[in-house]
């Protein structure tokens, strides 16, 4: 396409898909011919919602979505949020409902809902125009029914009797590593043993001073013998 008011020959390639990424070549007839070559890179936007899949709010919090966009060369207002297929409308009756949107090199889009209630569950996509949706699922519960969820998940995601499990068996390998240890520095470090004494001598041996403290305080004293006269 030829501008007359620049002077400039133009390329014009609309509805951009990738098979049109490559080197272009612009030639100038002349002779010799002079060429200048581009390289199109072609590429696809993508979108993700973070912390994306299931997420659980409590009851009267404040529902936070944040939806990125990757190559994404378009205004802000491309992007529309939808609540079980339905686009969301920001001055509804609801109120207290907002989106935030940053366009750039990466698109973000934040959908705050405050006072989240059990309508506010269900599944939010994250549209953009031109690129393919994100959807991540919400569920809004009351925060004793959050807890009876968790009950039997730890903090590490794995269930609580399968970590007591797994900390008794190591425990047992623990102290049979232990007693390994020892029985082999008392294999190595045993020094020579006494003959061995019968079991109520060395009882008598061990209780015969204790004995013999209790029993001297109430002993008559002997009688002195009488002097010559």
């Amino acid at each position: 396409m030829y501008e007359p008011s620049t002077g400039d020959w133009v390329l014009l390639v609309k509805w951009v898909q990738e098979r049109d990424a490559g080197v272009y070549e612009c030639q100038i007839g002349t002779t010799p011919p002079r060429s200048h070559f581009v390289t199109l890179h072609v590429v696809e936007p993508r979108t993700e919602i973070l912390g994306g899949g299931d997420l659980h709010i409590n009851t009267g919090s404040t529902i936070n979505l944040t939806c990125l966009v990757l190559y994404h060369a378009r205004s802000p207002d491309a992007l529309i949020w939808l609540h079980e297929g339905k686009e969301i409308h920001y001055d509804s009756e609801r109120g207290g409902v907002s989106v935030v949107t940053e366009a750039g090199e990466v698109t973000r889009s934040a959908l705050l809902i405050q006072r989240a209630t059990p309508d506010d569950s269900g599944n939010y996509t994250c549209q953009p125009r031109g690129a393919d949706p994100a959807t991540a699922r919400v569920h809004v519960i009351h925060g004793e029914h959050r807890a009876a969820m968790q009950g039997g998940v730890g903090g590490g995601g794995f269930p609580a009797d399968t970590r007591l499990v797994t900390w008794a068996a190591l425990s047992c390998l623990w102290w049979a590593w232990v007693g390994r240890e020892v029985r082999l520095l008392d294999l190595v470090w045993r020094p020579p043993s006494p003959p061995p004494m019968p079991l109520v001598l060395l009882l008598a041996s061990l209780l015969l001073p204790h004995a013999l403290v209790l029993v001297i305080p109430f002993l008559p004293l002997p009688t002195p013998l009488p002097l010559p006269s």
